[in-house]
């Protein structure tokens, strides 16, 4: 059994006043929502955790409160002088890891690039050799489609930079910045990704005031999943707010191994 959780955790860089009108500004501080945050990972009783949004400073924080309760870090930054980047967290007494890397993405457009990125984390969990990727997808126009959406070309690259990881037993999880129609986050499931969510869609965000779902856990099929339900958040709904510390809903899934490796 693998509890993994996806969390875009809003850069404090980006939380800026004029993007959130429903929240009040004293709830956007780093300061108004460090404690709640790290309270709700500690909490969360998941195996791995795959932040987005993890400003350096923020991840050294998060490391100071999470290993007393026996989780190992990961961190890559962004490209492009962006200020954050992808944090992945393990229960390393659970989790022995393998090996790990990362990688930014090229995105097909020249030399503009984003400097969005992958984290790639290699786990042994009970004899099964799993790989846990860590994204953030950028966004792009929402009527841009097939190669003229940087998406598509992310996710492209990030199929075909992962090899033997996307084909062997493997779960990709991360805000991808798009909703479950968009030709990328068909071809994921094409490719032979399974949605956790897929049976229950719900939305995980509400960025310019209309709630959608843009995380994801997508999983091969060497497992079943549950996913966790998730509060019921409209166009309006506070994020940040007193109970939730992002602007992102945090999802996670237990996922099962269907045909577990036995040892002697």
């Amino acid at each position: 059994m693998l509890r993994i959780m996806s969390y875009n955790i809003l850069a404090p860089s980006y939380a800026k006043p004029e993007r959130y009108p429903f929240t009040e500004r004293r709830l956007l501080a780093w300061e108004a929502r460090r404690d709640r945050l790290a309270a709700r990972l500690m909490t969360s009783e998941a195996d791995v955790l795959c932040l987005q949004e993890v400003e350096p400073w923020v991840y050294q924080y998060l490391q100071v409160r999470l290993e007393p309760v026996g989780y190992q870090g990961l961190y890559a930054q962004k490209g492009q002088r962006r200020p954050e980047g992808s944090a992945t967290f393990y229960l390393a007494e659970r989790l022995p890891l393998v090996e790990s890397r990362s990688f930014q993405y090229r995105d097909g457009a020249g030399d503009c690039l984003s400097g969005h990125l992958a984290l790639i984390a290699r786990f042994d969990l009970g004899g099964l050799p799993v790989s846990v990727i860590n994204t953030h997808i950028r966004w792009d126009e929402p009527d841009a489609c097939g190669l003229s959406h940087i998406g598509y070309r992310q996710v492209s690259e990030l199929l075909e930079h992962c090899g033997s990881d996307c084909t062997a037993a493997a779960v990709v999880c991360g805000d991808f910045n798009a909703e479950s129609d968009k030709d990328f986050i068909r071809r994921m499931v094409s490719t032979g990704f399974i949605d956790a969510y897929a049976g229950a869609p719900q939305p995980t965000a509400n960025s310019e005031c209309r709630a959608k779902r843009i995380d994801y856990i997508f999983h091969t099929a060497q497992f079943d999943s549950e996913p966790m339900p998730l509060p019921q958040i409209d166009d309006e709904t506070p994020l940040p707010s007193e109970t939730e510390p992002s602007d992102h809903l945090p999802i996670r899934a237990t996922l099962t191994i269907r045909n577990p490796v036995r040892t002697s």
